[in-house]
């Protein structure tokens, strides 16, 4: 159990961080695809980037990508 909450942890994490880096990059007015694009292509190449990088770009946040819980 707690491997697994320590992988979801550094998920979240880093899907936080492209959050914020999406935010700033348009806030700065650059161009927040061509962004993510160059650092999911170099540095941050793994597929946890690559995969929720779109979906923070598309801003396809609904519906969620799990089950709520019933307990």
């Amino acid at each position: 159990m707690w491997r697994k909450l320590c992988t979801n942890f550094l998920i979240v994490s880093a899907i936080e961080s492209m959050a914020e880096g999406i935010n700033l990059a348009k806030k700065s007015g650059i161009d927040s695809t061509t962004w993510i694009g160059m650092i999911t292509q170099t540095m941050f190449a793994a597929p946890v980037y690559l995969n929720y990088s779109n979906i923070l770009l598309k801003e396809m946040f609904q519906p969620a990508g799990f089950a709520p819980s019933l307990d």
